[in-house]
């Protein structure tokens, strides 16, 4: 199961790279929340094993103009030439024709090993996520905890299975609480962020209908949707609470911060290149690994934050055990309860961090290490953060460990209020580094969005091919990005390119240019980057993104990973389109002004 191994695949026709497996990646593109999430899992699972990465960007399968048909060609390009098994996000890529089409593109990628994303295509394992467990709690949270009875909800594309398992877990919820199903609060969705505003006109506009809720297949669309309905002076959460999916980095920065149902998008792009090597390496594997959904309450369904009050730990029973006892005989399962507390914001953390700050909490406890717990606590917090993990979601472990050892303090007054001062101590250290990673986060986007504006600028203003292209290695040196291969389509030769530009940083000349007129060199456009200019030796994480005016395709871009914000190499691969497209046309209007 699971299709032909690279082992099966010539090394010199595959996409091994020094020795090193090579996976594709196939996604709509990277300018969005959800697909950077799962991005970010797998460049940071194909660092730490070692895998070259090569992920391709071709738009939703058979979308209409800029969206899917006039980028789908990238999609041709992922062969066993140049890589050696592919993850398919198939969730996303089928978003406008659905899962048979998602299928005849694994047919066609047939024998290369597979896995699939968010689909379950047949004979290809699958990364499925189970929807149930949490948008039932986020439902049953409107409900029963806050007294909502008229719930609108903001579907998602009628294609998308995942979609289509939400809006039925709405429909039935309702039903079992006895609450009519009204097709006017149901508005229509894309996973887009316009269908969050257009909801609200629908709703409030159109249908002016009364709601007490709004619930969206996605964070996308909540998102916007909370924001329109602030534009009209509707309060969130006291006129109406907002419940989204998926928990994106944006929800926890919000105003306020997104209640949402959370998938592990991290874990799950970790979860599929272990799964395809797996296929590798010849190991078994399943042929589907589901993954539950969670509730996470956050500000804007009424709550302060957390299922309870985050500082506050209930009645206290006290317990004869001893504190140090309960430690050590029950420490198991304090760590169990910690890690489930922080709801997966614990990446890019080593296995055994909550041994490890359980034991400096220990050791505080009795006396020993004096600052350990504080100073162990901010080391974490600083690897999570630079994750770009969910900061806030600590003060959970804080909870956690609280409300479980509290109960031994009770006879002890002055271990009581040296536990208490370390809690506090932890409190102030996690909304510390949460706040500074929220600056942070935002001088980065502003600063990003600053270099694309002044790169478009620059690119744009240049007519001349060379000095473009040379423009263009300035601007790849401005934004981080290590190397990039630009090759354009051999108009007389189908499935050749002629490269264009080679930039590799590390190289001892940086920069080659090379004019694709007649009488360059051709290479079979599988290969994406020609032999004699790919680099040897480091590992790569490569993004191809493609390269098209209107619905003529001029070539593709291959950029190696420098900022991991996936907006940067879509909108640099348009502003290269849009400067080949204007000096194209200014060549040929001076060609025609020749005597």
């Amino acid at each position: 199961m699971g299709g032909r191994a690279a082992a099966d695949i010539p090394e010199e026709a595959s996409g091994r790279s020094g020795g090193r497996p090579t996976v594709g990646v196939l996604v709509d593109w990277l300018k969005d929340l959800y697909q950077s999430a799962v991005f970010a899992g797998l460049v940071d699972a194909a660092r730490s094993r070692d895998v070259n990465l090569t992920v391709f960007a071709g738009g939703l399968l058979g979308a209409p103009a800029n969206e899917g048909v006039y980028r789908n060609f990238v999609f041709d390009l992922c062969t066993a030439r140049n890589v050696d098994g592919v993850v398919l996000m198939a969730g996303a890529i089928g978003n406008h024709l659905g899962t048979l089409a998602v299928e005849q593109l694994a047919q066609r990628l047939s024998p290369l090993p597979m896995v699939s994303l968010a689909v379950a295509l047949p004979g290809v394992p699958s990364l499925l996520l189970d929807e149930a467990p949490g948008m039932r709690q986020a439902l049953e949270h409107l409900v029963v905890r806050h007294g909502c009875r008229r719930i609108a909800f903001i579907r998602g594309p009628s294609v998308n299975a995942e979609a289509e398992r939400r809006y039925a877990l709405y429909r039935a919820v309702l039903e079992e609480h006895g609450l009519p199903l009204d097709p006017a609060l149901i508005c229509e969705g894309t996973f887009n962020k316009g269908a969050g505003p257009a909801a609200i006109k629908t709703l409030l506009d159109e249908r002016q209908v009364d709601f007490d809720a709004v619930v969206a297949c996605n964070d996308i669309m909540a998102l916007a949707a909370m924001a329109a309905l602030q534009e009209r002076g509707i309060e969130v959460p006291s006129d109406v609470a907002v419940i989204g999916f998926d928990d994106l980095e944006a929800a926890r920065f919000a105003a306020p911060p997104l209640t949402t149902v959370r998938q592990p998008m991290y874990q799950q792009g970790a979860t599929a290149l272990d799964l395809l090597l797996a296929q590798l390496d010849g190991q078994q594997f399943a042929a589907q690994t589901q993954t539950a959904a969670q509730l996470v309450v956050r500000q804007s369904c009424g709550c302060l934050s957390g299922t309870d009050r985050p500082g506050r730990s209930g009645p206290v029973t006290r317990t004869a055990t001893a504190v140090d006892t309960l430690l050590s005989e029950h420490g198991d399962a304090l760590r169990a309860q910690m890690v489930q507390s922080v709801h997966g914001a614990d990446a890019g953390l080593a296995p055994g961090w909550d041994a490890q700050l359980l034991d400096a909490f220990q050791a505080e406890l009795r006396g020993a290490g004096a600052g350990l717990f504080s100073t162990t606590l901010d080391g974490l917090l600083a690897v999570a953060a630079r994750a770009g993990a969910d900061v806030a979601a600590w003060h959970g472990v804080v909870s956690a460990l609280r409300r479980l050892v509290l109960p031994a303090l009770t006879g002890d007054a002055t271990r009581w209020l040296l536990a208490e001062d370390l809690w506090h101590e932890a409190r102030v250290a996690i909304g510390n580094f949460s706040e500074a990673a929220q600056a942070q986060r935002r001088l980065n986007i502003e600063a990003l969005a600053r270099t694309l504006a002044e790169s478009s600028a620059a690119l744009l203003a240049i007519h001349d091919v060379p000095l473009l292209l040379r423009a263009l290695a300035d601007q790849l040196a401005r934004l981080d990005i290590p190397g990039a291969w630009l090759a354009l389509f051999h108009r007389a030769e189908p499935g050749a390119a002629r490269l264009a530009l080679a930039y590799d940083e590390a190289a001892p000349n940086g920069v080659a240019l090379s004019l694709p007129g007649d009488d360059a060199p051709s290479f079979a456009a599988e290969e994406l980057v020609p032999a004699a200019v790919r680099p040897s030796g480091r590992r790569l994480t490569m993004v191809v993104e493609p390269l098209f005016f209107n619905a003529r395709p001029l070539g593709f871009l291959v950029l190696e990973l420098g900022p991991r914000e996936g907006l940067v190499y879509g909108s640099l691969a348009e502003q290269v389109s849009s400067a080949l497209e204007g000096a194209r046309l200014i060549l040929e209007q001076g060609a025609t002004r020749q005597p």
